[in-house]
This record gives structure tokens, C-alpha cells and sequence, in this order.
């Protein structure tokens, strides 16, 4: 995005005086997206109400519903609404109640065009700045979904070699069975007996086919966004999060202990909140995994106070590097260099616990291990 902000936006500029405001107008014209014109106060605020402009530029003294007030009723119904306020003279009373409303600049008749040119620009450019950023925070949750996505099917995939291995087991021998005429058709025993070899055979199949379809009925549950707050037991939402993860760790032998004392609940996005704890989980995991470490171990614990619910999710995979414990947080940072990382999950994890459910998700180095502290606001019953 370029710097001249102002010729992307919308202006209503509110003046009483004809030759002020017919200068000023032919200016700012050349220098906006669209301009609104009001004579007063009142058709000021009518005007805001009816075409809600990017910013307001307004003097002070005017019949009506003078600039303060009239800024007041705008700032009631858009209170991030950047205004510029003019004055033909220093008045300390109105200066202090721009001050007091908050106003983006003050400026003082006759008006300077390249101040208040740039007071324009300034005044807007933060406003862009902020939907900039809302914009990335979109892409980067949009392009989250499908790391997120990877990662099912790599533990829905995980899942399913067990099963698909057993099955093909079962056909190879079922098959094998049937070329080598063990069961010879005309022997009135044996014929007796096959129905019952088919079907114990397809059951067994129709029993695993049946796990891979649940299989993928379980992630997609945790996987689904939310699309509303629930209150859940927090406690509940882990032993879900940690059964998932168990399903995947068949073959290791990491020891996972749960000290899991709070009954509060809170009011969470549920599987989002479940995909972050599996997230905190399968770092540990990763880790262990690249430093080979010995007799792994997972530590979950939750307690409450008044205010919050606590829960840390601490490993013994070695701790992170005091160079990057501080930005491990950050989009794209990521630590899983020879796996190419997207390193959005840490990122979202903690846009999600901070701006979404107002609490807080911190880290810190304990023994020999990492430890992650989240922060939730607690409803006790």
C-alpha cells in the first residue's frame, strides 16, 4: 500500500462560512476519494449517519450543533473515527475539550494547506495501517486452515496404516486360503465350514473399515472451526485433546502425566481450543523426536483461582534457545527448519488465547524442558 492514503478515502468537511468553505472545497476535492460538504453541526451529523466518510474535517463555532458537539455524537457512534477540528481563534475552553474527546489534530485559522494536508494524511494513514493489519491476520488465519488441514491428514494417514495393513493381511490370507483349496467345495465338512471363514473374515474387514471411517469422524470434529463460544470444562477439552494424541503414539514411549485439579469452566471456542493444546503437544513430540531424548515425558497440569484457569503443558525435550524463546510467538518464526515449518501454529495458538478468548499464552524454560502457561478466564458455578 502507498503512502497517499488520503486519495483512497472518504472526507466530510463541516464549515458555516461560504468563502471558507468554497476555497477549502475545490482543494480537498482534488485530493480525496469523494468529498461530503456540510454547512453546520446538525447537517453534519445527518450527513455522517447517512455516508459514514473514512474521517471528519470541522471548524468549531457554527449554528446548530457546533464542531465539539457535533464530534461528540460522532465519536458515540464510530469511536475510532479520526476528526481534525479548526478554529478561527485559540480558545484554551475549546482546545480542551478537543483534547478531552481526543481529536486526531487542532489547527488554527487561516489554515496552512501543507499542514493541513498532512494532518489529513496522518490523521487516515492509521486507520489504513489497522485494516492492513486485520487483512494479514485474515491471510495468515485463512493460510493457518490449511496447515491445519496438513497436519490431519498426516495423523488421519498415521491412523489408518494399522488398520489398512490389517486388512490387507486378512484378504492376502483369505485369498491365499482359497487358491490353495484349503476348503475343498465338495467335501460336505468343508463346505459346511466356509460360510462361516467368509464371514468371520469380512466381519473382521467390515471392524476395521469401521475404525478408519470413525477415524476420520473424530479429527474432523477437532479440526471443524467454531463458530460460537461455549462454555466447556476445561478440563474435559484436554482429555479430549490428549485422547487424540494418544491415538498417535502407538509405537512410542512417551509417558504422559495429568494433574488435571480445576472443575471451572470457561467460555472457549472448543475445538479451536482443543487444536491448540494437540499443537503444544505434537511440538513436545517433534522435539523429543529430532534430540532423541530418553525417557520422554509430558506434563499437563490445571488449577483455578477467582480469576482464571490455569494450565501448563510442560516436556523434558531440553527447554528452547534463550536467542529465540522471544519469537517463537511470531508469524512465520519456526523452529522446524529441516521439516519447513510454517510456523503459524505458536502464532494463531496465541492470537486465538489473546484476542479471541482475552486471556494469555506465555512461555518459559523449567529443568530440562519447555514450559507453555495458558491463561483462561475461569466461570465457577
Amino acid at each position: 500500500m502507498d503512502s497517499n492514503y488520503l486519495k483512497k478515502s472518504t472526507l466530510l468537511y463541516v464549515e458555516d462560512e461560504d468563502e471558507i468553505r468554497e476555497f477549502l472545497k475545490k482543494r480537498l476535492e482534488r485530493k480525496v476519494k469523494k468529498l461530503y460538504i456540510a454547512k453546520d453541526g446538525a447537517e453534519g451529523l445527518e450527513s455522517f449517519c447517512e455516508n459514514r466518510p473514512d474521517f471528519v474535517l470541522t471548524d468549531v463555532t457554527m449554528p446548530n450543533l457546533n464542531g465539539i458537539d457535533m464530534a461528540i455524537k460522532i465519536r458515540e457512534l464510530d469511536p475510532k473515527i479520526p476528526i481534525i477540528i479548526m478554529s478561527a481563534h485559540s480558545d484554551t475552553s475549546y482546545l480542551l475539550k478537543a483534547i478531552e474527546l481526543g481529536v486526531d489534530n487542532y489547527l488554527l485559522k487561516p489554515i496552512d494547506k501543507t499542514k493541513l494536508y498532512k494532518a489529513l494524511e496522518n490523521s487516515i494513514k492509521a486507520n489504513f495501517l489497522e485494516q492492513e493489519l486485520e487483512e494479514n491476520k485474515k491471510q495468515i488465519l485463512h493460510q493457518s486452515r490449511f496447515a491445519l488441514l496438513g497436519e490431519m491428514t498426516s495423523m488421519i494417514a498415521h491412523q489408518w496404516r494399522q488398520p489398512l495393513n490389517t486388512i490387507s493381511i486378512s484378504l492376502a490370507k483369505f485369498l491365499m486360503n482359497l487358491e490353495l483349496d484349503k476348503y475343498d467345495l465338495e467335501n460336505p465338512e468343508m463346505r459346511k465350514k466356509f460360510p462361516g471363514f467368509v464371514q468371520s473374515n469380512l466381519e473382521r474387514i467390515e471392524d476395521y473399515i469401521q475404525d478408519l471411517s470413525g477415524t476420520i469422524d473424530s479429527f474432523a470434529k477437532i479440526y471443524k472451526p467454531s463458530d460460537h463460544l461455549e462454555e466447556c470444562s476445561i478440563n474435559e477439552s484436554i482429555s479430549h485433546a490428549l485422547r487424540a494424541f494418544k491415538n498417535t503414539l502407538s509405537h512410542t514411549d512417551i509417558i504422559i502425566y495429568d494433574e488435571l485439579q480445576s472443575n471451572a469452566k470457561s467460555n472457549i471456542y472448543k475445538n479451536e481450543f482443543i487444536q491448540i493444546c494437540l499443537n503444544l503437544l505434537n511440538n513436545a513430540y517433534e522435539h523429543f523426536l529430532e534430540r532423541e531424548i530418553q525417557n520422554p515425558r509430558i506434563d499437563i497440569q490445571t488449577k483455578e483461582n477467582e480469576e482464571f484457569i490455569e494450565i501448563t503443558i510442560k516436556d523434558n525435550a531440553g527447554g528452547i534457545s534463550d536467542e529465540i524463546i522471544e519469537k517463537i510467538f511470531d508469524p512465520y518464526f519456526s523452529t522446524k527448519f529441516a521439516k519447513n515449518g510454517n510456523g503459524l501454529g505458536l502464532y494463531m495458538s496465541k492470537l486465538i488465547i489473546e484476542e479471541h478468548l482475552e486471556g494469555k499464552l506465555s512461555v518459559e524454560n523449567e529443568n530440562d524442558g519447555a514450559k507453555f502457561i495458558i491463561k483462561l478466564k475461569a466461570n465457577h458455578d
